[in-house]
């Protein structure tokens, strides 16, 4: 059973399972949950504060889960919740053309979809390294540390710093193969190899374009030089709120997934490259790529 998240390096919990904490045995999340009184309702959940130093939690609507959040995370918890934040019909075409990846069904947190892109805000600002974020819940995560909200924004456009929606995609279902690493190797035009964490959705922050990366490859450690990585500190994280057209979408990339290793689709016994092609035909049958 989840008990509880701890920061790192910090060693703060900044998130822990609450009928848990009601156990004396869980002494450190006890502590916390003793202390917190309610603050405020918000539309999806509620905001507690702890008696003893003014930290703020944030607790689920099934009051399951309590996440530290700090006073600004608190401010954008208000602007979220005063804002429809839905896409427009062009917004949503626009983002459904570049594809999105569902969060996994062993996440803690409520169904989302991110989406990469590169936008232009409404005030004429050119931002590139986006994700799109939409969720019933509001933007909690800590590692939001550059945060718009959708309707700040003009204009989408495809990013050329994503990876194509098949290989983000594929990297959802990298294997873990020892503590927190999840290969995802990868193919360059050129014939380099590439090894990212687990998901991916940009290839660089710059000096490699998606466009360059062709096909999954089977890892290996011979291969292997060291992990590409795009920090979340690096990304605009654009926040927007959830309906039926986005829920449906959401449905149909998780079909996709679970399709992945059905034995109909050929590719349980397959290599990487018959793995792309498979998820790739998938996309096109259920899109209309």
């Amino acid at each position: 059973m989840f008990l509880s998240t701890t920061d790192y390096p910090s060693g703060k919990i900044i998130e822990y399972n609450i009928e848990s904490s009601r156990d004396s045995k869980n002494k450190d999340i006890k502590a916390i949950n003793d202390q917190l009184t309610f603050k405020e309702e918000i539309s999806f959940g509620k905001v507690h504060i702890r008696k003893d130093n003014g930290d703020l939690w944030y607790i689920n609507p099934s009051d399951t889960i309590a996440r530290f959040i700090t006073n600004d995370q608190l401010e954008l918890f208000h602007k979220w919740d005063k804002q429809p934040l839905l896409p427009t019909d062009q917004q949503f075409d626009s983002l459904k053309e570049i594809g999105g990846l569902p969060s996994s069904k062993y996440s803690l947190h409520p169904d989302n979809l991110q989406f990469p892109a590169r936008v232009t805000t409404k005030s004429g600002l050119q931002v590139d390294l986006c994700l799109f974020h939409f969720s019933k819940s509001p933007p909690f995560q800590s590692y939001f540390k550059k945060v718009l909200l959708l309707n700040d924004i003009a204009d989408i456009k495809p990013s050329e710093l994503s990876l194509s929606h098949d290989l983000r995609l594929a990297s959802t279902q990298a294997d873990e193969i020892r503590m927190s690493f999840y290969p995802f190797m990868v193919k360059t035009n050129t014939g380099r190899l590439l090894t990212y964490n687990g998901i991916t959705q940009f290839a660089s922050t710059g000096d490699i374009k998606g466009n360059e990366i062709i096909e999954e490859v089977d890892f290996s450690y011979d291969r292997f030089d060291k992990i590409m990585d795009v920090s979340s500190d690096e990304i605009t994280f654009i926040i927007g709120k959830w309906d039926d057209k986005l829920q449906e979408l959401f449905s149909q990339y998780t079909q996709v997934l679970e399709r992945k290793t059905a034995p109909n689709i050929g590719i349980a016994n397959s290599g990487a490259d018959e793995k792309s092609i498979n998820i790739w035909s998938r996309i096109k049958q259920l899109f209309g790529a």
